[in-house]
């Protein structure tokens, strides 16, 4: 098992040139061999090419980082060093050059940081990369990230750790593709991070920004990237490193071993919490590697881990481009936010350089979401019970137009309807806020792409009292565009809802509450019931579709659930299969 020994952590100090301090600060009028003007940074232990050099262990037990040829820091996150040359290669002290026209852009008190990639244009965050690249012996690229500060010209600068290190040791014969390491209780890991203040504060609190929700600038997942060969292991051991932000960690790491079969080995490692210190290296026990698990979400709490990871590709299989569920996911104990798709906002991102530019880049390696189990069952996720008041689905975002989530039960079983008592174990209760154009459903609230053969059991509660413009439905609120396509869905669940005095213009319905695409071969069992007085001011409901626009097809569609609405006073659109048709 990969735990420590007994009561102790096995830990080292890393220690960051000689004594961890530098004997100067910057050195001015030094001509390079062309004659250009150019300062000297010099300063005891980049950008995307950096490799910190993990050296022995000393008689004090401290474990030394040195410079790599290539290395650059950046100062106040914007002025970049120019890099080392190979007469620093292997030391622990360097001099880094300035131009003159870098240097004269600085002006003091100064931040160094190191490596240069970790620098954002904003003075309180930085960056961890979510995927990293195995290299021997090394610190992956983007690692080791270290901060200090001169308050005034000639001041030695001490760059001190914002991260702690974890050496993993393997063994055994497998071919290693990916070495992913999550943390079960979800602290964020890699990412956007800010630093608590100054360089002796060491430690880092997520990032996050108004109306954008905390988890989805930063990730609990890091993952050593193998290559394309991969690393073959053998009885002697093979280091990984990884540098996490110092911190507690309430419920420990879980690593998952990749190796090139799409196999995987999958371990707990310290169960009951951990504290990572800065500086320090965490030595775990080796692990004999049996990779024989299919590669793919096992439980709840990967499932929840797989939401809030930045890039996705940590969960494909080598040469994959599907998410598999591979077993059935209780969602009791987890905190959970949909599965986040959207290419506008909420995506799969890497988006370090387009961050100041507002940008989100798409990943789009994700295909498939399968949860086939075999030809007549599908996996499913019970046990997830949700409340939304603005966009948003209880299982996924958007579902993009180059991603099919096929195959997925969410629920064991469906409420009662007749007796309106909610036996259903994932109920999906909806509060739209005041006057907001929301669009919400149990799968999905924007659907793009396809969901397909799907089977929902869930159950819905809320009221559309206060919402003008909702769009809601099992499997998509809105079916959009051409592209958009529901085939193959069933529905279970029942749709209970209180419109008091509603306002005008909202759909509800048993697939999609409006389609614009294609919804063909689906059936509604679930009962849909409206109530309140004042209920019907522009509702549009019915089993299949609430409204039928633009271009769309509803084909080969049936309804069997019963459609109620109470307290009814104006303009009701009501159906079997479509509440109203407009071209």
């Amino acid at each position: 098992m990969l735990a420590p020994s007994c009561e102790n952590d096995p830990t080292s100090d890393i220690l960051n040139g000689p004594e961890n301090n530098t004997e100067s600060g910057i050195e001015n009028g030094v001509e390079n061999g062309e004659g250009e003007a150019v300062a000297y940074l010099s300063v005891g232990i980049n950008n995307a090419d950096t490799r910190i050099s993990i050296g022995e262990e000393n008689e004090e037990g401290r474990i030394p980082l040195y410079w790599n040829a290539g290395d650059k820091l950046v100062i106040n996150r914007t002025i970049e060093t120019l890099a080392i040359g190979d007469e620093f290669d292997g030391m622990d002290t360097a001099s880094f050059g300035l131009t003159e026209e870098a240097l004269d852009k600085i002006t003091y008190p100064i931040t160094v940081m190191y490596p240069a990639s970790v620098s954002t244009s904003s003075t309180a965050h930085f960056y961890i990369d979510t995927e990293q690249a195995y290299l021997q012996g090394h610190l992956s690229n983007g690692f080791g990230i270290l901060m200090g500060k001169a308050e005034k010209e000639g001041d030695g600068i001490s760059l001190e750790h914002l991260c702690g290190y974890m050496k993993v040791s393997l063994t055994g014969s497998a071919t290693v593709k990916k070495v992913m390491l999550r943390t079960v209780g979800h602290e964020p890991i890699s990412g956007f991070f800010k630093h608590h203040g100054t360089a002796t504060e060491i430690g880092m609190t997520s990032y996050t920004s108004s109306g954008i929700a905390d988890g989805y600038y930063n990730s609990p997942v890091i993952t050593i990237d193998c290559g394309e060969n991969g690393v073959t292991l053998s009885n002697e051991t093979t280091d990984f490193y990884f540098a996490l932000p110092a911190g507690e960690y309430s419920k420990g790491f879980a690593l998952h071993v990749l190796d090139s079969n799409n196999k995987q080995h999958r371990v707990k490692v310290y169960g009951t919490g951990k504290t990572i210190t800065a500086g320090n290296m965490l030595k775990m026990q080796p692990l004999q590697v049996n990779c024989s698990k299919d590669w793919g979400i096992h439980d709840g709490n990967e499932l929840a881990s797989f939401g809030r990871t930045l890039d996705k590709n940590a969960w494909l299989g080598a040469g994959e481009e599907t998410i598999y569920l591979r077993n059935d996911i209780d969602m009791q104990n987890e905190t959970f936010t949909d599965l986040p798709y959207d290419s506008s906002h909420r995506a799969f991102i890497t988006f370090r350089t387009e961050y100041d530019e507002g940008k989100i880049i798409f990943n789009d390696k994700i295909k498939v979401f399968e949860g086939k189990k075999s030809e007549s069952e599908n996996y499913t996720i019970y046990n997830l019970c949700k409340e939304t008041t603005t966009d948003g689905g209880m299982l996924f975002a958007r579902i993009p137009t180059d991603l099919t989530v096929q195959n997925i039960t969410l629920g064991r079983k469906a409420d009662d309807p007749t007796t309106e008592k909610m036996e259903a174990d994932c109920v999906f209760t909806l509060n739209p806020n005041e006057d907001d154009y929301t669009y919400t459903g149990v799968f999905s609230y924007v659907v793009l792409g396809t969901v397909k053969n799907c089977v929902n059991n869930a159950s819905v509660i809320g009221t559309v009292t206060k919402c003008s413009g909702l769009k809601f439905g099992i499997f998509a609120g809105n079916s959009d565009s051409s592209t958009g396509t529901v085939d193959g869905c069933i529905n279970n669940g029942s749709i209970i809802m209180d419109a008091t005095n509603g306002k005008t213009e909202n759909f509800v319905a048993g697939i999609a509450g409006i389609n614009y695409g294609i919804i063909k071969n689906c059936t509604n069992n679930g009962a849909i019931k409206i109530t309140g007085s004042g209920a019907s001011k522009g509702i549009h409901i019915a089993g299949i579709v609430g409204c039928c626009a633009g271009k769309s097809e509803t084909t080969n569609c049936c309804n069997n659930g019963a459609i109620s609405i109470t307290g009814a006073t104006t303009t009701v659109y009501a159906g079997g299969v479509g509440g109203y048709a407009k071209r």
